[in-house]
């Protein structure tokens, strides 16, 4: 069965262009903002079928560039196809994948707004790739004013919804914006070959954020070409090419199942305390190359079930790290990486940590890497992380011990949770630190611990063992809310620590002395709060019966005096 990918899922297909209005572009680009438009454009597929296959071509990938007489704005029809040309050939670098693109030529006509819907969403055995020399089309597929903003969008056009089969794809360059003769040609094709990407069944990737708009120029060549974000922000004449991530991304798609001699592979899974984990962003990195050799895959985005991930095309021999990170919260919309939309949260960054890897952040220190070392082409695998969580939930009763793994004062990365209701009347914490060693002991009432702002409760310097309470003679007193608890450890090694929780709340009446006994009052009359001796119960339902029985009598004599006080008064009309 053959389905269209509608227009409206542009996140899946292939997202919009758009210009990055962020304060940090702002500051970095300044007035070069609109002359150098950012990109809001993962390893691994685009989308996946209902058997679980991954979008991809299974044929030779024959495409069409516009009409001989359309223009990409001030870049002539020849200069544009040849930049689409040597786009689509950057993703054939390696004779190992299953992979041919061919460009059969011009279309004989442009699509305009009226007939775009002819080559769109339609199964006429042609991928298009046109030009919008002025922008209306954009403007008529994305609104009014698009074409200021969007610099193009390309993607799978007709997929196999059971096999992911792509049998023909679409893209559109908006040539107001790549047009302009400020904007470097070889900003335009790294666009073109992110969107192709794209088109080819690529999905996102989030590897070496740090170094987008860190105004270094140099850096940029580190993030892939696949990255949400347009990589070049500081360097938009940075040449169009291929990371390590986006080579591993399109190999996993058309390898075939083989890689090249001298490469390797990591795989593992990801779980957090022992279930399934989605949407954490894994990275395996070359420690003698972090930054180029590096490749990235989110658990689960090729497999909605067991949270696997996988790094392949890695040169081996080579010593590897692995750490497990949270997606970008703002990667969403067209801008996401697979179906993690929004980005699942509130986990650390952290390392694999071999034998004490766990998803306890004070037994399993974040910052401890284990190297995972590749031999030859033998895959390593095993290589499973536990996601950490930088809250821990306390309740009364708990007893913990572990350790603070960052020293001289960092506030660590997790935090103690104990939430109170109204019926908490004392939270008592009793800390006992590791000997030898100092901390801080901070609480903070209704949001975390957080660096320079002074938290709610505080005991510095603690060497002993310390019982700390909070009721409601603390200054501010016990209320229903949440209370997080930060220890610092002031020393300049690890410390050690164990920290217990009881909680006292107030005692309500058993809920069936919280109503009168039913063969008194024949309903569930409320009482709660009321504790008294069954006799005291019994004889209230007594008392409280009577003063009923003659509220009740009260009642009928006034409405019988009223009866006879009317029918005097009809009499006297009479």
């Amino acid at each position: 069965m053959r389905a269209k990918v509608a227009r409206s899922a542009v996140a899946l297909t292939g997202e919009t262009v758009r210009v990055l209005f962020t304060v940090r572009v702002l500051l970095v680009v300044g007035i070069l903002l609109f002359s150098h438009p950012g990109v809001l454009l993962a390893a691994g597929p685009i989308g996946m079928s209902s058997n679980n296959n991954p979008y991809r071509w299974t044929t030779r990938v024959e495409y069409y560039v516009d009409a001989i007489t359309e223009n990409l704005g001030t870049i002539s029809n020849a200069e544009a196809t040849e930049m689409v040309t040597s786009s689509f050939d950057l993703w054939m670098f390696d004779d190992s994948l299953n992979l041919d693109i061919k460009c059969m030529g011009h279309l004989a006509t442009h699509p305009t707004t009226q007939t775009f819907g002819s080559v769109y969403g339609t199964a006429d055995g042609k991928t298009e790739i046109l030009f919008d020399s002025d922008g209306s089309l954009t403007d008529s597929l994305m609104g009014s004013g698009a074409k200021s903003v969007v610099c193009g969008f390309a993607g799978p056009d007709i997929v196999d919804s059971s096999t992911g089969v792509i049998t023909e794809g679409i893209g559109v360059l908006n040539g107001f914006l790549l047009g302009r003769a400020t904007v470097p040609s070889e900003f335009v094709k790294t666009v073109m070959t992110h969107e192709f990407g794209h088109l080819l069944g690529l999905g996102h990737a989030q590897l070496n954020s740090e170094l987008v708009g860190d105004g270094n120029p140099d850096d940029d060549q580190y993030v892939p070409i696949m990255f949400p974000y347009a990589r070049s922000t500081d360097n938009p004449s940075l040449a169009a090419s291929l990371h390590l991530d986006d080579k591993a991304s399109i190999a996993y798609l058309y390898s075939g199942g083989s890689y090249p001699i001298g490469t390797g592979a990591i795989t593992g899974r990801v779980t957090n305390d022992g279930s399934v984990f989605r949407g954490a962003n894994v990275i395996a990195r070359n420690i003698a190359s972090p930054l180029a050799v590096a490749v990235s895959w989110p658990s689960g985005i090729a497999d909605r079930t067991s949270g696997a991930w996988e790094a392949r095309w890695l040169p081996s021999p080579g010593t590897y790290t692995v750490e497990i990170e949270p997606i970008d919260s703002r990667f969403t919309g067209g801008s996401s990486i697979g179906d993690f939309d929004p980005p699942p949260s509130g986990f650390v960054e952290e390392f694999y940590n071999g034998a004490d890897e766990s998803s306890d952040p004070f037994v399993d220190y974040a910052s401890a890497a284990s190297n995972v070392i590749l031999v030859d082409a033998t895959p390593v695998t095993g290589i499973d992380l536990g996601v950490q969580s930088d809250l821990v939930t306390l309740v009364s009763g708990d007893s913990k011990e572990g350790t603070i793994f960052p020293v001289d004062g960092a506030l660590p990365q997790a935090q103690y949770k104990v939430s109170s209701s109204f019926r908490t009347r004392a939270i008592t914490f009793r800390f006992t630190p590791e000997t030898g060693k100092e901390f801080d002991f901070c609480v903070n009432v209704g949001s975390r611990v957080t660096a320079g702002v002074t938290p709610t409760f505080k005991q510095e310097g603690l060497t002993d063992a310390l019982t700390y309470s909070i009721d409601f003679s603390s200054t501010p007193p016990i209320s229903p809310s949440d209370y997080y608890v930060a220890l610092v450890n002031k020393s300049s090694t690890q410390a050690g620590f164990s920290l217990s929780l009881s909680m006292t709340d107030v005692q309500l009446a058993d809920p069936a002395l919280a109503r009168l006994p039913t063969d008194m009052s024949g309903g569930q009359g409320c009482r709660a709060g009321l504790v008294r001796p069954p006799g005291a119960e019994r004889s209230m339902g007594v008392g409280l019966l009577t003063i009923m029985g003659l509220f009740f009598v009260m009642l009928l004599g006034r409405k019988r005096r009223s009866s006879a006080h009317a029918e005097r008064e009809s009499s006297s009309e009479l």
